[in-house]
């Protein structure tokens, strides 16, 4: 039985990593492989980020998601998914 993750379903907890910086409420849909295979586990690991104000003043967020398999294919295995780094790109005229 192959125990490899698709990559749409890497790609859709990569991508659901970032709605933990606002909430816990994964408001983005997961690939269906995910749904099927996997559910969030209520462990997610927050930390504070950013400058000097934001370590003052304790502003947490969410760092990564963690899930375990349900499916028998994916029994006794987890997901760990870290955010990185978001970029903005600035136009200039």
């Amino acid at each position: 039985m192959n125990k490899t993750i698709s990559p749409s379903t890497a790609a859709s907890v990569a991508n659901r990593v970032y709605d933990i910086r606002k909430s816990y409420d994964f408001s983005g849909e997961f690939h269906n492989d995910f749904v099927r295979n996997f559910k969030v586990t209520n462990n997610q690991i927050q930390g504070v980020s950013g400058g000097l104000i934001n370590q003052l003043l304790n502003r947490t967020t969410g760092f990564a998601l963690t899930a375990e398999g349900v499916s028998s294919q994916f029994k006794n295995h987890h997901i760990i998914g870290i955010r990185g780094t978001v970029f903005a790109c600035l136009e200039r005229s």
